[in-house]
């Protein structure tokens, strides 16, 4: 009689064997994921908002946002000194499931205009592809609070402190180019895999379906690039 995985067991499977492990999950499994994608995050924000020299994290903000001049620098990084914790712990706890929410309903969309198989695909099963594909980044979480925890962050975000980014090696000063270096990750690619996966495994779309809703992330990170400035 096999025994239900414990669930380090399946975030190990996640990594070893994806598409295995997508191929087993049950409609409800998205809870955890995306329970534990949270927490991860939390202790990231929690961390590096403890060893960050706000200072010269809002300068580097400068660069990218014309918006804040020189005279609101001041009152900007007392403001981030006092509240910046909290804002980034309300950004996990409200941003990431709407986030996970919104991301499900569009995958949603696309699996049930190309499904192949026999019944169509739940919201239930599009939430697990989000979420799986969001807890997908967790190693490369992991190792950003790796870095707070052993190196000065000095003003390096929390995107750029992951050695499987590249904007942890180069820092351009033009900015949508620092956003391209700061989505060209390891872990990120993955991630995208493990949509085109989740698609085709857990949600019974076709190829085409799967890639576009692999599209998806892409075009949320393309916005953020051309966002930036």
């Amino acid at each position: 009689m096999d025994h239900p995985k414990s669930l380090a067991a399946r975030c190990l499977d996640l990594f070893i064997q994806p598409i295995d492990e997508l191929k087993q999950v049950r409609n409800n499994s998205w809870k955890w994921a995306l329970l534990a994608q949270m927490a991860i995050s939390l202790f990231l924000v929690i961390v590096w908002s403890q060893k960050v020299d706000w200072q010269a994290f809002m300068e580097n903000a400068m660069q990218s946002n014309s918006r804040l001049t020189p005279d609101m620098l001041d009152s900007v990084v007392s403001f981030q000194e006092k509240w910046g914790m909290v804002f980034g712990i309300f950004g996990v706890l409200l941003v990431t499931p709407i986030m996970s929410f919104i991301s499900a309903a569009l995958l949603w969309g696309i699996g049930r205009q190309s499904f192949i198989t026999p019944e169509a695909p739940t919201y239930s099963q599009a939430l697990v592809v989000t979420t799986y594909s969001g807890f997908a980044l967790a190693p490369k979480t992991l190792l950003a609070i790796l870095f707070c925890l052993v190196r000065p962050v000095g003003g390096l975000g929390p995107e750029s402190l992951s050695p499987t980014t590249l904007s942890f090696w180069i820092v351009p000063e033009n900015a949508k180019l620092k956003a391209l270096f700061t989505s060209l990750d390891l872990f990120m690619i993955f991630s995208l895999c493990m949509v085109y996966w989740g698609s085709l495994y857990v949600m019974g779309t076709s190829k085409k379906g799967a890639v576009a809703a692999s599209l998806i992330p892409i075009l949320f990170i393309a916005i953020q690039i051309i966002r930036s400035r």
